[in-house]
């Protein structure tokens, strides 16, 4: 089983990065971002367990977060660290 959902995110990577932009899926992308500001502290250290592409570390990240990226997909780790390179907001 682990190996299905591990190889459908990993052939699916790109995709699941645009999925929170079109317009049925930004609502989602928006309120969940509203969450976290209601109920982050300003500033500290972000485990993002199941991160997938980063499309929420790399808001974090904007916010002065450091964040730590964790996804069964390799393919979705490195499209997260990619895109949060062209930030320039990656951390080591």
């Amino acid at each position: 089983m682990n190996n299905i959902v591990k190889d459908y995110y990993n052939e699916n990577a790109k995709r699941e990065f645009n999925r929170l932009s079109n317009p049925y899926s930004i609502i989602e992308f928006k309120t969940t971002l509203a969450m976290m500001d209601k109920y982050l502290k300003k500033s500290g250290k972000v485990l993002d367990i199941g991160c997938g592409p980063g499309r929420y570390s790399i808001e974090l990240l904007k916010k002065g977060y450091n964040v730590t990226l964790y996804d069964i997909s390799e393919k979705e780790l490195n499209l997260a660290k990619s895109k949060s390179r062209q930030l320039h907001m990656w951390r080591l």
